[in-house]
C-alpha cells in the first residue's frame, strides 16, 4: 500500500473574491438605520469633545460620555468625586457650550463600576474558623440535602 499525501484543507477565504468585499461606507450608505446610527455616534463624539474641551484637563479625563436630549445635557463621570466636580461646573459649562449646543440643564451621573477581570482561577479561601462554624450550623439543619451540602463546604476550609 502506497501512503497517500495528505492535502491540506484550506478554508475558503472571502477576501479572495473581490465581489465579496464591501466598503463599510457602502454598507452604511444603503441602510437608513445604520446611517442614522452613524450620525448619532458622530454627534455624540462631537458633544463629548466639546465638553472635554470646556472643562479642566484633569477633569476631562474622567468625563466618559455625554448625551444631549432636547436641551438637557447628561454627563457620565467615572467616579463620584469627579461627578461632583462636573456638577460644580454645570453653569460655566452651559455658557461655554452655548455657541454650538443648546443646553439649558446639566445632569451628571456616575457610571457603574467596571468589574475587574476574574483572577485567573483563584478560589476563595475558607478559614478554619469559618469552616467550623459552618459544620456546627449544619448539625442543626433538618433537611438532609442542605446538611450534606454545608458539611461538604466546611471540609474545604480544613485542607
Amino acid at each position: 500500500m502506497i501512503p497517500q499525501r495528505r492535502r491540506r484543507l484550506r478554508a475558503p477565504r472571502v477576501l479572495d473574491d473581490p465581489r465579496a468585499v464591501q466598503r463599510i461606507d457602502d454598507l452604511f450608505g444603503r441602510s437608513d438605520a445604520l446611517r442614522r446610527l452613524a450620525a448619532a455616534v458622530a454627534r455624540q463624539r462631537a458633544l463629548l469633545a466639546a465638553v472635554t474641551d470646556a472643562v479642566p484637563r484633569d477633569l476631562a479625563a474622567h468625563c466618559i460620555a455625554a448625551t444631549l436630549e432636547g436641551t438637557e445635557l447628561t454627563l457620565l463621570a467615572d467616579s463620584p468625586p469627579w461627578a461632583t466636580r462636573l456638577r460644580y461646573l454645570g453653569g460655566d459649562l452651559r455658557r461655554r457650550l452655548r455657541g454650538r449646543w443648546r443646553v439649558e440643564t446639566v445632569t451628571v451621573q456616575v457610571a457603574p463600576p467596571r468589574q475587574p477581570p476574574p483572577a485567573g482561577g483563584r478560589r476563595p479561601v475558607l478559614s478554619a474558623a469559618a469552616a467550623d462554624a459552618i459544620a456546627k450550623a449544619a448539625t442543626g439543619i433538618e433537611d438532609p440535602a442542605l446538611r450534606q451540602a454545608l458539611l461538604r463546604l466546611s471540609r474545604h476550609g480544613r485542607r
